[in-house]
């Protein structure tokens, strides 16, 4: 399960969002959600739920094992799940003090991909001064910002000089 049952939000903001207006439902923190006028087919309850970075495991984006995702934000559960929409709404996520700001394109949004259970990456904008990353999306579910997945441990051949001229081996690399 991607989140526990039992553990509960840090922070949760809602607010009552129309088709013809659309809204924007902000956490204190300056995390939002910007729903523009007709993205939506039907008025709802709109909220985002925060949830400590240690109450979800990030596993490998694309079922491998071998890739880490380097947590750089709270996770956010957008609802209500599953909600689509027409055309894209904003939304942003606070990084935390680890994530890279300062270096283009070295921290992404992902949403959990629940048929796949793992990771996907949608991509983002950072305002390093703000310390948000910005992303539109598509659909609710589970985002959160990390920093781009690197390899851990991968076993490679290397050639390495010995009395007797070279000699291959495995070790492991990152």
């Amino acid at each position: 399960m991607l989140i526990e049952s039992g553990i509960a939000s840090i922070e949760r903001a809602s607010s009552f969002v129309s088709i013809a207006s659309g809204g924007v439902v902000s956490l204190a923190t300056g995390e939002s959600i910007v729903i523009p006028p007709g993205a939506m087919t039907s008025n709802a309850v709109v909220s985002i739920n925060e949830y400590a970075e240690t109450a979800i495991q990030a596993r490998g984006t694309s079922g491998d094992s071998s890739i880490v995702l380097a947590s750089a934000s709270s996770f956010k559960r957008f609802e209500p799940s599953g909600l689509t929409f027409s055309i894209p709404v904003q939304i942003s996520i606070k990084l935390n003090a680890a994530a890279r700001v300062t270096v283009e394109g070295a921290t992404s949004v992902y949403y959990y991909n629940i048929s796949s259970q793992v990771w996907d990456l949608i991509g983002g904008t950072v305002d390093p001064a703000t310390r948000l990353i910005y992303v539109n999306i598509t659909h609710f579910s589970v985002y959160a910002a990390f920093d781009n997945p690197r390899v851990v441990a991968v076993s490679t051949a290397t050639t390495t000089p010995s009395a007797g001229g070279l000699s291959s081996g495995a070790s492991a690399g990152i």
